[in-house]
């Protein structure tokens, strides 16, 4: 079905039903197709909930299956281990300085080491050895970072107060 404009598109002038030519200018009137119809709006199917069972060889879907929230990713094995890792190292290191705190015991070390271990940080690490529990000898070491005057570090040979645990001399620290 082919449509007829209104109006002529050289002149402007209203075009009578049916003409082939416009009467003001006699330019061809050309013929605009029709728009096709509408779609009918578009509408999902029902979901069928039987009252009774299916007849035999028919797929059944439970009648709450539109209305399940879609399933939520679960996380990685890896990355689950990494997190417990780290959370498990935080409280390690927590628990260190608590015990330290808590438990700890003050004894007098001896400086046996100081090293420059990273020259862009200003770090450096102080060995030291003290008597622990008996008559053990307990060697430990610190670093220590953002040195901007060596003269504050002390020397091989100085005295240095060190705070450790009694039944675990390994985990010790100096005191500042």
């Amino acid at each position: 079905m082919v449509a007829q404009p209104g109006f002529c598109s050289q002149c402007g002038a209203p075009l009578r039903a049916g003409a082939r030519f416009c009467a003001s200018c006699g330019a061809s009137v050309a013929a605009i197709p029709a728009a096709p119809p509408a779609a009918p709006a578009y509408q999902p199917p029902q979901q069928v909930v039987y009252q009774s069972a299916p007849p035999a060889g028919y797929p059944v879907q439970p009648a709450y299956a539109a209305q399940r929230a879609p399933a939520r990713r679960r996380p990685r094995a890896g990355t689950v281990l990494l997190i417990a890792a780290g959370v498990l190292l935080l409280l390690l290191l927590l628990a260190r300085f608590v015990a330290l705190q808590v438990v700890g015991e003050t004894t007098l070390a001896t400086v046996t080491a100081v090293e420059l271990v990273d020259s862009d940080e200003y770090a450096y690490q102080i060995s030291y050895t003290f008597g622990g529990p008996g008559d053990t000898v307990v060697q430990g070491s610190t670093t220590v970072e953002d040195v901007l005057n060596v003269g504050t570090l002390p020397t091989v040979g100085d005295t240095v107060t060190v705070r450790y645990l009694p039944f675990l001399p390994a985990i010790n620290e100096i005191v500042k």
